[in-house]
């Protein structure tokens, strides 16, 4: 493996080395950190009984939330996803790795150290 990760440094480094060498590189490593991020989130999590989801924040749940004394809603989504209508925060963001799981009352600790309370949850399902 490491002989492999010092191949792809040296060749992203060379001088004769295309652009598109370069892009196609710093793209598969972006890829490779996202699949950790996602492998460690899986790893972290209980898997929650279909009877109880409907407490907990989820995937695409919408959720108001209140931080600095202003509430906003705010749908947790997967990376990329994009909604004109309301604020998306990515499952694979530190607060949105801090939301999934926790119920209506429960507060989090914002990445800037600001508290977070959770007010409403919605669901899509």
């Amino acid at each position: 493996m490491e002989d492999f990760q010092s191949y792809r440094s040296n060749v992203a480094h060379s001088a004769s080395a295309g652009s598109s060498i370069k892009e196609a590189l710093r793209d598969e490593i972006i890829w490779e950190t996202k699949i950790k991020q996602i492998k460690n989130l899986l790893k972290n999590k209980v898997p929650v009984r279909a009877e109880k989801q409907k407490e907990v924040i989820a995937l695409g749940s919408k959720v108001v939330v209140r931080t600095n004394g202003h509430e906003k809603r705010v749908v947790i989504d997967g990376a990329g996803y994009k909604n004109k209508d309301v604020e998306v925060i990515s499952i694979l963001s530190f607060v949105g790795q801090q939301l999934v799981g926790k119920k209506v009352g429960e507060t989090i600790i914002g990445k800037n150290g600001a508290d977070i309370s959770i007010k409403e949850i919605e669901y899509p399902w």
